[in-house]
């Protein structure tokens, strides 16, 4: 996906760090991901850790929220809402 970074940087106007940054969170998800079904089912202490770990779900609903922003931008073509909520932190 790198390699498609900077044509379509050129072709939306879209600046390269939006790209690189929705491709590390997509990188950072799936490592997440593929640590928490490891513990998820690695022990049963752990599954219910898990089940009951509220901050863990609320920052994975939050991962999703930026996500869902940064497909929207990407498709109107307007990464302005975007800096606006990376602007809020």
């Amino acid at each position: 996906m790198r390699g498609l970074i900077a044509p379509a940087s050129k072709e939306t106007r879209i600046p390269k760090s939006i790209y690189e940054g929705i491709q590390t969170i997509n990188r950072n998800l799936v490592c997440m991901l593929e640590l928490q079904i490891n513990a998820y089912w690695a022990t049963r202490p752990s599954h219910f850790v898990l089940l009951n770990a509220q901050k863990l779900r609320d920052t994975q609903h939050m991962m999703q929220q930026i996500l869902l922003s940064l497909v929207h931008a990407l498709y109107e073509g307007n990464p302005q809402p975007v800096f606006c909520q990376y602007g809020k932190n």
